[in-house]
């Protein structure tokens, strides 16, 4: 897992198409990515922390 500061996302996020992320990125936010979906895993993680809100298609 890697941790990258907020502020950096902002910015990043800022200069490119996917500005309307922005408003996510307020708090204590981390973004999972991965080519393969693993929900049964994600949706276990999820249960143990009921502040974390999945986002997904």
């Amino acid at each position: 897992m890697v941790y990258i500061c907020t502020q950096v996302i902002r910015k990043i996020l800022g200069q490119s198409h996917l500005q309307g992320l922005l408003p996510l990125f307020i708090g204590h936010t981390f973004v999972v990515a991965s080519p393969h979906a693993k929900v049964k895993e994600m949706l276990q993680a999820i249960r143990t922390a009921p502040q974390i809100q999945l986002l997904g298609k």
